[in-house]
């Protein structure tokens, strides 16, 4: 089910790859490409400055974390201090 809704988003199969920003990969601090996944791919390749290496979904899974945060956070009250 999950494989025919990524083929309705224009995702595909890529396999993970190297690219200049999947330098930070397995950090938490790199930025997912949002080609790299799409049925053309990324016209930058290797020298794409966005990461290569992470699953089709990320963008969306950080996106959605980041705002189960801010509403989690908006529901304490409290001030929270990021580090």
């Amino acid at each position: 089910a999950a494989d025919h809704q990524d083929q309705e988003k224009g995702l595909t199969g890529h396999p993970p790859s190297y690219s200049e920003g999947a330098k930070l990969h397995g950090t938490g601090l790199c930025r997912p490409c949002a080609f790299y996944h799409m049925k053309d791919s990324c016209s930058n390749q290797e020298t794409c400055p966005y990461c290569h290496m992470c699953p089709a979904g990320e963008i969306k899974k950080r996106k959605k974390d980041k705002l189960n945060f801010f509403r989690q956070l908006k529901e304490t009250d409290r001030p929270i201090i990021l580090v």
